[in-house]
């Protein structure tokens, strides 16, 4: 089984062939110094144009879901996803929903995203750990139903989705 994701070092320990990905070459050096074999830098549709290798699945564990950015911004995602991956394979990826807030600075965000335009749960966001930080980046915090949505827009599927509390987990298929 080759996989694709965040979990790697686990998910090699268990037998598995594993590609790391991250946008980040911190996180790629992060994950060879702890012993993950393979490595890639760059985003998800990035190895989709330059590697012939497919995988069985792609792991988008920590709330790596919201990585498909944007509604336009999905479907670049999700073609790529399925040209990296063999017939039959799915991406397994975990997302928070937005919507499960009493908090009024969180529901006038979501409202102003709305009136823009924009799915209520986009933010961009930068990450920073001491002296490091990340440029930044967009990132969709969705409801399963707004999964579903643009999964299937794109020609997808959702086959499961546990139940948002906030942070749901979502396995999908192409079609």
């Amino acid at each position: 089984m080759s996989v694709l994701g965040r979990h790697a070092l686990e998910l090699q320990r268990r037998g598995n062939e594993v590609v790391a990905l991250d946008v980040s070459g911190g996180a790629v050096d992060a994950c060879a110094a702890r012993g993950v074999e393979q490595t890639f830098l760059g985003p998800v549709p990035a190895p989709a144009a330059k590697q012939p290798q497919r995988f069985d699945a792609i792991v988008m564990m920590g709330n790596n879901v919201a990585l498909l950015a944007s509604e336009v911004a999905s479907r670049r995602t999700f073609e790529a996803m399925r040209r990296l991956l063999v017939p039959g394979g799915m991406v397994v990826g975990m997302c928070t929903t937005p919507y499960l807030t009493d908090d009024p600075n969180h529901l006038a965000y979501q409202r102003s995203n709305i009136d823009r335009r924009r799915m209520g749960g986009q933010v961009a966001i930068g990450v920073r750990y001491r002296w490091l930080a990340t440029d930044w980046f967009d990132y969709l915090l969705m409801a399963p139903d707004e999964l579903r949505g643009l999964a299937e827009v794109a020609g997808w599927t959702v086959v499961d989705v546990t139940e948002p509390d906030p942070s749901y987990l979502a396995v999908m298929r192409p079609c």
